[in-house]
C-alpha cells in the first residue's frame, strides 16, 4: 500500500503535501502574471503579498475531515456507489467528475485510504484557489480597472478569506463548485451586459449549469441567467413580435446548453464508474433546470398527488421529465414576456431623474451600511434554537425551517414574529460572516469618495454608472435571496448562504477598488495600503484555522462561549468535526512535554475517544485515537465532546471542568475530559 509521509513536521503546521499545494498555486499565479504581461517586479510583489494568504489557508487543510466530507468520500471510494447516491438527489453532478479520476488512479496504484483523502483535499484546495483567481480577474474586468498585480491580489485575498470561501475550499464536498461556479456565472453575466459580448453570457449559463448540478440550492442563479440571455439578445429589436421570437429562440438555445452539459456530465460519469450507474441517471439530467422552476409550478397548479410535490423540488420525482418539460415551457414563456415588456419599461425608467444621473456611490454603500446596522442589531437581539432540543412555543406545523426531525426556531409565539425573526437572523448570519477588514474597506471607500467630491481631486473618482448599478444589483440579490430563503422555510446557515456572501464581499471589494486602482501599481503607498489590508484579513482569520467556519468579528461575543446549551445556536458555527484535530494535537503535545495532567502515563498508552463527527488525518503519531464506544474511564483515557453533538443531546454534558478545550478566539467547539475524573463525577455517556 502506498503511504506518504504526511505528518505536519514543517513550520506553520504544514506537511509536505500542503507545501507542494501552496507552491503549485504560486506557480499558477506566476503564469497568470506572465499572461497579463506583468513585469518581474510586479510578479515578485504578487507572490510576496499572496504568500501569507496561501500559507494561512493551506495549513492543516489535509489533516482533518468534517463529518460531511468523510461520508461523501466513503461513497466516492465505494465501487458500487462512486457518489451516484449524491448525484441522484441533486448533488455532486460536477464534482464527481473532478474527483473520480484522481481517486481511481490513486486506488489503482495502491494508495492507502487516508493518503487518498489527503491528496484529494490538497487537490480541492488547489482547484479552489485557481477558480478564485479566475473570479478575481473577472471582478477586475467588471470594475473596469487595470489588471495590475496589486489590484489582483487585493481582490483575490478579499474573496479567498471569506470564511465560507475557506469552508468550501477545505471541505471535500459539493460546496466549492456550486458556490464558485455560481459566483463566476453572475460576474460573467454582468460583464456580458457591460461589454455587450454574447460569449460571456454563454459562459455564464454554462457555469451556472455546472453549479446547479453540483447543488440544486443554487438553481435560482441558473434560472435567472436563462432569462437574462434571451432578453439581452432581443433587446435592440424594435418590433415586439420579432423581439419575442428572438427571445424564444435564444431561450431554447440556453436550455439546450444547460441540458447538454447535464447529459454530457452523466455520460462521463457512466464511463468513469460503469458499475455504479443507477437507474434513472440520464433522466435526472433535467433536474438542473427544473428543480426550482418546479417550486413555482407546484405553487400555481393542483399537483398535490404527484410524488414529492410537497417538497417543492423535482429531484427524485418519478415525474421528473414531465416536470422538466413544464419548467422549460415556463422559462421560455417568461423570457418572451420579459423581452416584450423590458424595452418600453426601461425607456420609462430612463426618464426618471435618478436614472439620468451617474449612479452615486451612496446607493450601494447605503445599502451595505443598512445591512451592517440591521445585522449587528439582530445578532445581539435574535436568539436561534433547534427544536426539539430547545422546545418551541409554536406548534410544529408552524415551524417551516425543518431538517429531518430538527427544526429552527427563535422562541417566537406567533407565525409572523417567527418569520420576522428568521429574516433578521439571516441578516445577522450575513453580517458576521463578512471579515471585519472588508467592512473597514467599505468605510474607507466612503470617506475617500467624500473627500474626493469635496476637494474636487482625482478626476474620475466615480466609476462609470454601470459599475455602481452592477454593485447595487449584487447587493440587492445577495440580501433579498437569503431573506427569502429564511422566510419561506428553507433551513439556513452561513454555509448555505455562501454564494450570496461571496457576491456581497465582491460588491464591497469592487467599491474598494476605486481606491487601489487609482494609485500607482508598485508605489510605497499602494504596497503599504494593500499590505495593511492583508495583515488585517490574515490576523482576523488566523484564530479560526484550520476551517475558518467559526469566524466571528471581534465585536461579537456569544454568551454560550464556554459551554454548550441544549438546542442553542449562534449566527456563526457549531463545529463539524474539525475540533478533533485541535484537541488531538493539544493532548499529544502536552503529553510529549510531560504535562502533569497525564500523571506519568506513557504517551503511547494514552487514548483519546472522540465522537464520530470527523477525522484527524493521518492521525496521531504517539497517542491512540478511537471512536466513541464504551471507553474505560481511567487516567489513561481522555473523552472528547463537541458542541454539535451536545446541543442535540446526543451525549450528556459533563458537570466537571475540561482538561483541554478546542476554542476559536474564545468560543469553544470541543472539550476533552480525563476518564478517571469523569468516573469520579459519576458521569455516564447517555
Amino acid at each position: 500500500m502506498l503511504r506518504l509521509v504526511t505528518q505536519a513536521s514543517l513550520p506553520f503546521e504544514l506537511n509536505l503535501i500542503e507545501l507542494a499545494a501552496a507552491l503549485l498555486v504560486m506557480t499558477a499565479l506566476v503564469m497568470m502574471g506572465r499572461r497579463l504581461q506583468w513585469s518581474r517586479s510586479s510578479i515578485a510583489a504578487a507572490l510576496v503579498l499572496a504568500a501569507p494568504v496561501l500559507v494561512l489557508t493551506v495549513s492543516e487543510t489535509t489533516q482533518f475531515m468534517t463529518m460531511d466530507e468523510w461520508g461523501m468520500s466513503l461513497w466516492l471510494l465505494d465501487p458500487a456507489n462512486r457518489l451516484s447516491s449524491a448525484i441522484m438527489i441533486g448533488l455532486y453532478g460536477t464534482g464527481a467528475l473532478v474527483q473520480l479520476p484522481i481517486a481511481l488512479f490513486l486506488s489503482a496504484i495502491g494508495a492507502e485510504r487516508d493518503t487518498i483523502f489527503m491528496l484529494l483535499k490538497a487537490y480541492w484546495w488547489i482547484l479552489a484557489n485557481a477558480i478564485y483567481l479566475v473570479i478575481a480577474f473577472n471582478i477586475l474586468c467588471l470594475a473596469n480597472v487595470q489588471r495590475t498585480a496589486v489590484a489582483l491580489i487585493f481582490v483575490f485575498a478579499g474573496i479567498t478569506l471569506i470564511p465560507t470561501s475557506q469552508l468550501a475550499a477545505k471541505t471535500l464536498n459539493y460546496d466549492l463548485l456550486s458556490m464558485s461556479l455560481a459566483v463566476l456565472a453572475v460576474i460573467l453575466a454582468l460583464r456580458g451586459l457591460q461589454e455587450g459580448r454574447e460569449r460571456l453570457l454563454l459562459g455564464a449559463v454554462a457555469s451556472a449549469a455546472l453549479a446547479a448540478q453540483e447543488k440544486s440550492l443554487v438553481g435560482p442563479v441558473l434560472i435567472l441567467l436563462l432569462l437574462v440571455w434571451p432578453v439581452w439578445k432581443a433587446f435592440a429589436i424594435a418590433d415586439w413580435r420579432k423581439r419575442a421570437q428572438r427571445a424564444a429562440l435564444t431561450a431554447f438555445q440556453a436550455l439546450a446548453v444547460t441540458l447538454g452539459i447535464s447529459l454530457l456530465s452523466r455520460l462521463l460519469f457512466s464511463l468513469l464508474a460503469p458499475s455504479a450507474r443507477p437507474a434513472g441517471l440520464f433522466a435526472s439530467s433535467v433536474d438542473v433546470m427544473s428543480s426550482w422552476a418546479w417550486f413555482l409550478i407546484s405553487s400555481l397548479m393542483p399537483v398535490v398527488n404527484l410524488h414529492n410535490s410537497t417538497v417543492g423540488l423535482a429531484v427524485g420525482s418519478e415525474h421528473r421529465v414531465t416536470i422538466a418539460i413544464a419548467a422549460g415551457a415556463l422559462i421560455v414563456l417568461a423570457a418572451v414576456v420579459a423581452a416584450a415588456l423590458m424595452p418600453p419599461l426601461l425607456a420609462r425608467i430612463r426618464n426618471w431623474s435618478i436614472a439620468r444621473q451617474d449612479a452615486p456611490l451612496a446607493v450601494p454603500a447605503g445599502l451595505l451600511a443598512l445591512l451592517f446596522v440591521a445585522g449587528a442589531i439582530a445578532v445581539n437581539t435574535v436568539n436561534a434554537y433547534w427544536a426539539p432540543y430547545y422546545p418551541s412555543r409554536l406548534p410544529k406545523a408552524a415551524l417551516v425551517q425543518a431538517f429531518g426531525d430538527t427544526t429552527l426556531h427563535f422562541g417566537s409565539t406567533t407565525g409572523i414574529s417567527h418569520a420576522l425573526a428568521a429574516a433578521a437572523h439571516a441578516l445577522a448570519v450575513l453580517v458576521v460572516a463578512i471579515p471585519t477588514a472588508l467592512w473597514l474597506i467599505l468605510a474607507l471607500t466612503v470617506v475617500y469618495a467624500c473627500f474626493a467630491a469635496r476637494r474636487n481631486v482625482l478626476r474620475g473618482a466615480q466609476p462609470e454608472s454601470f459599475v455602481n448599478w452592477s454593485v447595487t444589483l449584487l447587493i440587492v440579490i445577495s440580501i433579498a435571496l437569503p431573506v427569502a430563503i429564511a422566510v419561506v422555510g428553507i433551513p439556513f446557515a452561513h454555509r448555505y448562504f455562501n454564494v450570496w456572501l461571496f457576491l456581497l464581499a465582491s460588491a464591497i471589494i469592487i467599491l474598494g477598488l476605486r481606491n487601489v486602482s487609482r494609485l500607482e501599481n508598485l508605489s510605497p503607498i499602494t504596497l503599504g495600503a494593500v499590505s495593511i489590508f492583508l495583515v488585517a484579513l490574515v490576523t482576523g482569520l488566523a484564530p479560526f484555522k484550520p476551517l475558518f467556519a467559526a469566524y466571528r468579528p471581534f465585536w461579537v461575543t456569544y454568551q454560550d462561549a464556554r459551554e454548550a446549551e441544549s438546542g442553542h445556536l449562534n449566527a456563526s458555527w457549531m463545529g463539524w468535526g474539525e475540533e478533533i484535530l485541535r484537541l488531538g494535537k493539544q493532548i499529544e503535545r502536552a503529553c510529549l512535554a510531560g504535562d502533569a495532567r497525564f500523571a506519568g502515563t506513557p504517551c503511547n498508552e494514552v487514548t483519546l475517544h472522540v465522537m464520530i463527527s470527523g477525522r484527524w488525518l493521518p492521525g496521531p503519531s504517539t497517542i491512540q485515537l478511537k471512536a466513541f464506544g464504551e471507553p474505560v474511564l481511567d487516567a489513561k483515557t481522555f473523552v472528547a465532546h463537541n458542541r454539535l453533538m451536545l446541543i442535540q443531546n446526543t451525549f450528556k454534558k459533563p458537570a466537571i471542568e475540561p482538561d483541554f478545550v478546542a476554542a476559536y478566539d474564545g468560543y469553544a467547539l470541543g472539550w476533552a475530559y480525563r476518564g478517571d475524573k469523569l468516573a469520579a463525577s459519576g458521569y455516564k455517556l447517555k
